[in-house]
């Protein structure tokens, strides 16, 4: 089961914490193993694929089959792919969100130090 609309993060926060990366499987950090079980060009393991939709009948909200290619954002040192049930990375844009106003006096704070800094160099 896919996490749908408002439950799930923006296009804007997936496009900027894309983790670049995407595959037959993946392992959410909370735990979930998702994997497509329908691309025929993955060169899986003898049995893996067949033990990964077995697993998934005993556990189906630990192991999840897809017929897409699994997608990751990578958020604070860890990997959630994007519509995991446990929708851990939502907290991360709601903390965003929340906190817009103190995140950019802090990025123009940033950038304002890095500019004063830029400028007392001396380049010769």
């Amino acid at each position: 089961m896919q996490l749908t609309g408002e439950e799930m993060p923006t296009e804007l926060f997936e496009d900027i914490f894309h983790s670049g990366s995407s595959g037959c499987i993946r392992i959410c950090d909370c735990g979930r193993t998702y994997f497509d079980e329908c691309d025929t060009t993955v060169d899986w393991a003898e049995g893996e694929l067949e033990d990964l939709q077995e697993k998934a009948k005993d556990n189906p909200e630990k192991f999840i089959p897809g017929d897409f290619s699994i997608p990751t954002l990578s958020i604070a040192g860890r990997e959630f792919v994007l519509g995991c049930l446990c929708n851990e990375s939502q907290k991360y844009e709601d903390f965003i969100n929340n906190h817009d106003r103190q995140i950019a006096k802090y990025l123009n704070k940033k950038a304002e130090d890095l500019k004063t800094k830029s400028n007392e160099i001396k380049v010769r």
